[in-house]
């Protein structure tokens, strides 16, 4: 059964070439956690958890919320 997954933080570098974090949201597949459909980037990791919990919600998924703040 696929579920909501929040992850991060993860690096990325922002357009000045500096190191920035970044979390993820997605719908994973519960067999391999692999993400099934568009995957959403965020700089905010409140942001973040805010979307995974509204999706949960919403398509009732299951959270899985592994990430930490940066």
């Amino acid at each position: 059964m696929p579920y909501i997954s929040v992850t991060g933080p993860e690096s990325d570098v922002n357009h000045e070439g500096d190191e920035i974090p970044v979390w993820t949201v997605c719908v994973a597949d519960d067999r391999d956690g692999d993400p099934v459909g568009k995957i959403y980037w965020y700089h905010n990791h409140s942001a973040a958890q805010d979307l995974g919990r509204r999706m949960a919600r919403d398509q009732r998924l299951e959270l899985v919320d592994e990430s930490m703040p940066a």
